[in-house]
């Protein structure tokens, strides 16, 4: 995934520094926004499905702390696709996008917009 799209290495200054923005001590400025992305995502009352690959050592188990965080994943069709790894939308782009398709035809958007959390009248 590094190499791919890039003519020759001062192309992919972005792509190699990006690991290091994620945040993964608690101190690290950045955390802050997770933790408020966590608290919304509690309150999330909307389908939400999970697709993760069979191969990633990264994501290993994080499907499962989302479909219990998350109330909208409850009841959904989760699946773990095999024989990917951790760049899931390049190994299995064409699965992904099946069990996308049969999630939004399985879960109609509302006519009705209603908050898309559920908490004291607001809807961020």
């Amino acid at each position: 995934a590094y190499d791919a799209p890039f003519p020759d290495e001062k192309y992919q200054a972005g792509a190699l520094i990006f690991p290091q923005l994620v945040p993964i001590t608690p101190d690290n400025p950045s955390s802050q926004y997770n933790r408020d992305a966590w608290k919304n995502l509690q309150l999330f009352h909307r389908p939400f499905l999970t697709l993760f690959s069979d191969s990633d050592p990264v994501t290993v188990g994080a499907e499962k702390f989302l479909q219990m965080s998350i109330p909208g994943a409850n009841g959904q069709p989760h699946t773990i696709i095999t024989q990917a790894a951790h760049f899931l939308q390049e190994d299995k782009p064409h699965e992904i996008v099946k069990h996308l398709i049969k999630f939004i035809n399985d879960n109609p958007l509302p006519l009705d917009s209603k908050p898309w959390i559920k908490s004291q009248g607001t809807n961020t």
